[in-house]
């Protein structure tokens, strides 16, 4: 193959410009607008196009001299990519500090240190296959994933070319399109694979993402193949390239992705690239157009700057849009400012990096254009923004402790069942009541939110509810070992939640509890979740408990499940009837083997505790809603299904909400949820009369042993 006479850089090819114009307003319009619905494809763009350029540098330093030389490649990178990005995460860290609680804060600050060292798509890979993580709030640096995926590709693909250039200068670029085309084929591959088994980890991966940067590369190293097209028969490939990245923007599928899902546009692109090589087409002019190629030139500092300055944004400006009446006082407030944060650091860090000699030596550089006082500029807007930041930044804390009582009512030795369960209650009720109209954050709130992470549970709680189930049974087991009744916990994490108060409940008198059920493993004959490996440890999980029931015959099966519906490995939801089949073919299992069966159904999961509490909002801003979620819908199947195998159902919406179906974010000081779905350990104990009261009310606690009270 002949040495190509590679296109110098992008101010030479003005679509490649439009081209990043069009990525990087599908990511921002996704990201603040929800559409195009495909919209999250631009960074494919982006890794194409990379791919293409860098390669193209390399390649030019590699004809010219006959090797690549990394410190000038890793310099020229650092002055590139580093200032601009660096900035952002600085002023993202001051930010979430000011905006954040302290645990959302805190998370942020180590998504910055990962992003820093361009490791933080590994970081949130291994964060969204987590079945907790995955429902919390989105990093305001979430988007740093691709930066990180292009260095580390760039940390192989020079060495690559390195070793290219020990053969001959005849030969090397077609040594290096077989490196290549060999990398990208296994990419693809493992990209198909990973897409189907773990679309979270695949959709982050550096190795599912290298095939992408590894067409732009192949379409470098063919600029000769290329330059021999027609003219005629350019402007018609790259429109062919344009409709194909359009399309792919608006029309999605339920394919995998990366795989197959962002093949179209990446081959898309490629043509694009492919068709303006030998010169400019004057029928490109939506690509080559003043506007198009000034938010080209702007498009990184556009990338980087946007998701913060809209997380930020829609937090900040949440209650003057409602109050306002304006809904789109937010997106139209976090996009102009998107443009004017990009447009200073265009002008004021970019430029004045790459003009400057800063890493290139004495004699290497040119002298930089903007004067210091454009610097100076700079650091005054950045820190006007955050004493902005600061200065809408209200205290929500009450200076004062919760008056409301921290206990519930319960049944003292001889008292009535009917009394203590409308005494509990109806003390429930009115707290939670009280709480709705809540205009503060409590300042002894328990458990806060950096401290709900290490919620003492009971016992060995955490540890029964991992993957292996101890063999011992009276390692998770609550209450005498030879008390005469027993009380088997099945499900997954909320049955786990429920722990703290069933551990009082049945761990006395007559009974003892044990507690079988496994976090992210919900008791129903389907497969469940994402994490390879998972789903194989979740079936041999509900075996086993199928086993325990089996063999134990026990008085009573407590079953605790998430009303999520994710059904498979590609985390697609589960239609309500497949559901529904699924969890009657798991009672099915166990009916003969129990005296009773009894469901405990889930909190309301709507508002996420830790998006939604800042220091700008007020519990207000955090109750959750039966409206908003299919909780009812859920709850009914559930309900129907126990109740068909002449099991119990207990509607325990009382234990979180009103009446009304409004459900407070805290109750006296006491933090209700820890997340989106799971309540807090202080919170289980707080409802334990309540809880006892409902269950008495069944029938099914007949033993154990009287409150204290």
């Amino acid at each position: 193959m002949a040495r190509p006479t590679v296109e110098r850089g992008d101010h030479r090819r003005l679509d490649i410009q439009g081209l990043r114009t069009i990525a990087v307003l599908a990511v921002l319009f996704e990201h603040v607008l929800g559409y195009p619905a495909g919209g999250f494809v631009g960074v494919d763009v982006f890794f194409v196009i990379s791919g293409f350029l860098i390669t193209g540098i390399l390649l030019r330093q590699l004809d010219r001299t006959g090797r690549v030389s990394f410190s000038d490649f890793y310099r020229k990178r650092i002055r590139r990519i580093m200032p601009a990005a660096l900035l952002v995460l600085v002023v993202t860290v001051i930010a979430a500090r000011l905006i954040f609680n302290v645990a959302r804060s805190t998370t942020t600050f180590w998504d910055a240190v990962w992003s820093a060292f361009f490791a933080v798509n590994w970081r949130f890979a291994s964060v969204s296959t987590d079945y907790f993580a995955a429902e919390g709030p989105v990093s305001p640096l979430q988007h740093y994933w691709s930066l990180s995926v292009e260095e580390q590709f760039y940390l192989v693909w020079p060495v690559v070319l390195a070793l290219v250039g020990l053969a001959a200068a005849r030969r090397r670029h077609a040594v290096a399109f077989a490196a290549i085309a060999v990398i990208s084929a296994g990419s693809l591959a493992w990209a198909f694979w990973e897409s189907a088994t773990a679309p979270s980890v695949a959709y982050f991966s550096t190795l599912t993402r290298a095939w992408e940067l590894g067409l732009g590369a192949m379409i470098a190293l063919t600029v000769p193949l290329w330059s021999r097209i027609p003219a005629w028969l350019r402007p018609v490939l790259a429109w062919i390239g344009l409709a194909g990245i359009g399309l792919s923007l608006w029309v999605t599928t339920e394919a995998g992705f990366p795989a197959p899902g962002a093949i179209l546009p990446v081959v898309s692109t490629a043509l694009v690239l492919a068709a303006g090589v030998g010169g400019q087409s004057r029928w490109l002019w939506p690509l080559t157009n003043p506007v198009s190629v000034y938010i080209g030139n702007i498009s990184y500092s556009l990338y980087l700057w946007h998701f913060p300055v809209f997380t930020f944004g829609a937090i900040l400006l949440a209650r003057p849009a409602e109050s306002l009446g304006m809904p789109w006082l937010i997106p139209v407030a976090t996009i102009a400012g998107g443009f004017v944060l990009a447009i200073l650091s265009y002008h004021f860090v970019e430029q004045p990096v790459l003009r400057s000699r800063w890493l290139l030596g004495p004699g290497r550089g040119r002298r930089a254009r903007v004067a210091p006082r454009h610097l100076v500029l700079l650091g005054i807007s950045v820190t006007t923004l955050a004493l902005v930041a600061a200065a809408v930044t209200v205290d929500r804390v009450s200076p004062a402790a919760s008056s409301a009582p921290q206990s519930l009512p319960t049944a003292a030795p001889g008292e009535g069942e009917e009394g203590a369960e409308s005494a509990a209650l109806t003390e429930l009720q009115k707290q939670i009541e009280a709480a709705l109209s809540a205009t503060e954050w409590p300042a002894d709130l328990h458990p806060t939110l950096d401290t709900v992470s290490q919620e003492e549970l009971p016992g060995n709680t955490a540890a029964c509810g991992g993957a292996v189930l101890p063999e011992d049974p009276a390692f998770c087991t609550f209450g005498d070992p030879d008390a005469p009744k027993t009380a088997v916990l099945v499900g997954d994490s909320i049955a786990q939640m429920y722990v703290p108060a069933l551990a009082e409940v049945f761990g006395t008198g007559e009974w003892k509890l044990r507690v079988t059920s496994m976090y992210a493993c919900p008791f129903i004959a389907m497969d469940v979740g994402s994490l390879e490996g998972r789903i194989d440890l979740c079936r041999t999980r509900k075996d086993r408990e199928v086993q325990i029931v089996q063999e134990t015959q026990p008085d009573l099966v407590i079953i605790g499940n998430t009303y999520w519906r994710a059904s498979d490995e590609s985390g697609t939801k589960a239609a309500m009837t497949d559901w529904d089949a699924a969890f009657r073919a798991s009672l099915d299992q166990i009916k003969g083997s129990a005296k009773a069966l009894l469901a405990l159904p889930p909190p309301v999961p709507d508002k996420v505790i830790t998006d939604c509490m800042t220091s700008v909002s007020t519990p207000a801003d955090c109750i959750s809603s039966m409206n908003s979620t299919d909780w009812a819908e859920m709850a009914n199947l559930q309900k129907s299904a126990i109740e068909d195998v002449g099991g119990v159902f207990i509607d325990n919406r009382a234990w979180f909400c009103n009446a009304d179906g409004l459900c407070p974010p805290i109750v006296g000081s006491i933090l209700v949820k820890k997340d989106q779905a799971h309540i807090t350990a202080d919170y289980a104990r707080f409802i334990t009369p309540v809880i006892r009261d409902d269950i008495t009310a069944t029938g099914l606690l007949e033993g154990a042993a009287p409150a204290e009270g």
